[in-house]
């Protein structure tokens, strides 16, 4: 009697554990069915596109986006090798990342090859995008420079909503606004300007250009307040810093990027600027050109670039 008890007893037990190790592989299942049904409609520059669950083979076209991710601790299978990255990213010069052709021009052809299952660009590949959305899904991200943190904020958000790290987004964010609120605080009152060297030619950018993060977020006036908007600049003359006086000179030198034989600093090494107030006062502010002309948009690299200006200031 006590033996058929026991065996019972035994065989219910058996019962139970399968039970419960079946509900549970069950849920655990049904969790990751879940988890991958999950359709994400993503809004950007050039239009909406669906996502279902969460990206894993992920392509960046855009250097800003690598540097993004790479913060977010996102993993790629490709990007563009053809450009100067910061020494931060050096990891991304490992074989292992597939390379997608340059930053201008992709190569569709690897990009396919990488089985992405989702693409990344910007303003430079937007004329691709029907191309690259045949191989998969593809997010246009646009840094706005008139409004660089909103538009910074704008793109986080968006990788933030498709790797599922909202959290970790939100600190990010934080920590560059907190940044450029404090450098705000020591420019009031200070004139600048902002130019470009590009050979032996000099073009100026103001709060509407890709750098107007010196004005509008970092709080410095522009000394001439009738800069137009341009992508690319206003070509000006070294007359120019003479008659518009400031407090400060940012220098971005394009040269550096491309390889150009003439450095920023032996061209502006001239009489003329040597007269300005900017250059007497020392404050010709020499930026890293890869964080301000190639990266820009990322993390870091605006991280970079609010302290450049901080460590400007005096």
């Amino acid at each position: 009697m006590n033996k058929k008890i026991a065996g019972i007893v035994a065989g219910a037990a058996i019962l139970v554990v399968g039970a419960a190790c079946f509900f549970t592989f069950n849920s655990k299942k049904t969790e990751v069915e879940n988890t991958a049904a999950v359709v994400k409609e993503i809004s950007h520059v050039s239009g909406t596109t669906k996502l279902q669950g969460v990206p894993e083979r992920v392509v960046a076209l855009d250097y800003g986006t690598v540097d993004a991710l790479d913060a977010m601790e996102v993993e790629l299978v490709g990007l563009p090798k053809s450009g100067k990255l910061p020494s931060y990213l050096d990891k991304f010069k490992d074989e292992k990342y597939g390379n997608t052709g340059s930053v201008k021009e992709p190569d569709l052809e690897a990009i396919n090859a990488l089985k992405p299952d989702v693409i990344f660009i910007s303003g430079r590949m937007t004329d691709y995008y029907d191309k690259l959305s045949e191989i998969a899904p593809t997010i246009n991200i646009n840094i706005d420079g008139a409004a660089y943190i909103e538009s910074f904020t704008n793109a986080m958000n968006i990788y933030g909503e498709i790797f599922d790290k909202t959290d970790k987004v939100d600190s990010l964010v934080n920590n560059v606004k907190t940044k450029a609120e404090e450098v705000k605080a020591k420019t009031t009152g200070l004139t600048a300007n902002t130019i470009m060297i590009n050979g032996r030619s000099l073009s100026a950018f103001g709060p509407d250009s890709r750098y107007g993060l010196l004005f509008n977020e970092l709080g410095f006036n522009p000394a001439d307040s009738n800069l137009t908007a341009s992508t690319h600049g206003q070509e000006v003359s070294f007359e120019y810093l003479v008659e518009h006086p400031s407090d400060y000179i940012f220098v971005v030198d394009r040269n550096a990027i491309t390889g150009g034989k003439d450095s920023a600093k032996d061209i502006l090494n001239n009489e003329l600027v040597n007269e300005t107030k900017a250059a007497k006062d020392g404050n010709i502010v020499y930026l890293d050109s890869v964080i301000w002309y190639t990266v820009s948009g990322g993390y870091t690299s605006t991280l970079d670039m609010i302290s450049e200006v901080n460590r400007a200031l005096k």
